[in-house]
């Protein structure tokens, strides 16, 4: 289900306190940041039950999602399975889709599973391949194999070194002094040196 709401009531994602299986990453104005280059930052925002509902704001200063290019890494629900049951990637890339994003994704063994889901997706056949050209990538599944991506590679790859690390896989100094723009869960951002 797709919301529109105010930014007051979305909560940012560092101070989300909802377990990583409930979290949903949303595409919200705000007027401090840049993200998107166009007065936007990420928020998550989860319901406690079961249900979650994914909350696109409405504030024209984004201009939501729309002609952004996401890459998602990891789509099952946990690393070394292809089960996407209840894989926040699921509703994260739906989220993506309905506020016009182009979404481009990797998993090592989950996207078979996905395909018949998205057919507008870019289905990728690396990590490199789906930052290319981004506005963001997002790590939504910690593979092992992403823990150990060449930094210095994504960095040249995406149109803006901006990561959102769901999974807490890098820490923020060393991706700041890496030169990116680093959003994780429950901790301080890093950015750029």
């Amino acid at each position: 289900m797709i919301d529109t709401v105010a930014e007051s009531e979305l909560i940012p994602m560092a101070a989300s306190p909802l377990p990583a299986a409930r979290r949903v990453l949303v595409l919200a104005p705000h007027a401090d940041d840049e993200v998107f280059g166009c007065g936007g930052t990420l928020y998550l925002l989860a319901q406690a039950g079961a249900a979650i509902t994914v909350i696109v704001a409405s504030d024209g200063a984004l201009g939501g999602a729309a002609g952004k290019t996401i890459g998602v890494l990891g789509l099952s629900f946990k690393p070394e399975t292809d089960d996407i049951r209840e894989s926040p990637a699921l509703t994260i890339v739906e989220a993506l889709r309905a506020a016009g994003a182009r979404v481009q994704t990797f998993d090592p063994v989950a996207m078979p599973a996905c395909r018949p889901l998205w057919p507008d997706v870019t289905f990728c056949d690396s990590p490199y391949e789906a930052a290319r050209d981004g506005d963001a990538l997002v790590i939504v599944t910690e593979w092992n194999s992403f823990r150990f991506l060449d930094l210095g590679r994504l960095k040249e790859l995406l149109r803006r070194p901006l990561i959102v690390d769901l999974r807490n896989i890098y820490e923020p100094g060393k991706m700041a002094a890496a030169g990116f723009e680093y959003v994780s869960v429950g901790r301080r951002d890093g950015r750029p040196t």
